[in-house]
């Protein structure tokens, strides 16, 4: 029996620098949700060696939010937290 309820979106996120396994993972969360028409968004290293898990997962259907670097400070941890927010208010 299918729901006339709207499809409730995912947010997937990883907190790697480098690619490996978990991103693999997340890679293929990523379209197996989109094909089955979900509303999806990834969480991500803004990093160089993460880049092609961000353009795959775009070319895929997903959202791509990479989060900013913390930095140094309370200031850098705040506008992280930010980040956070904000996408997962946008789901």
């Amino acid at each position: 029996m299918k729901s006339s309820a709207p499809a409730r979106p995912v947010v997937l996120f990883t907190n790697s620098m480098i690619m490996g396994g978990m991103e693999e993972h997340v890679l293929q969360l990523g379209r197996g949700f989109v094909e089955r028409g979900l509303p999806v968004a990834a969480i991500c290293s803004p990093y160089e060696e993460i880049r092609p898990l961000r353009e795959q997962l775009a070319a895929s259907g997903v959202d791509v939010y990479p989060l900013p670097d913390r930095g140094r400070g309370p200031m850098g941890a705040l506008r992280r937290f930010q980040a956070l927010v904000q996408t997962f208010r946008r789901y």
